[in-house]
């Protein structure tokens, strides 16, 4: 049986999965996540709100 000493010695310290998935998307998705980001925030509603009164 392995200790966790030699295991780390054998495949190195663990990687961190989500910068890892980060590094592969492309910059649609980079976009895609940058609006969703967006849309539930209360400044996207405040603008909302205002166009839809001034419209």
């Amino acid at each position: 049986m392995e200790t966790a000493k030699s295991l780390k010695e054998k495949f190195g310290p663990p990687k961190n999965v989500n910068v890892e998935h980060r590094k592969k998307l492309s910059s649609l998705d980079k976009l895609a996540l940058f609006v969703t980001r967006r849309i539930g925030t209360p400044g996207f509603f405040l603008i909302i709100f205002i166009w839809t009164i001034g419209w």
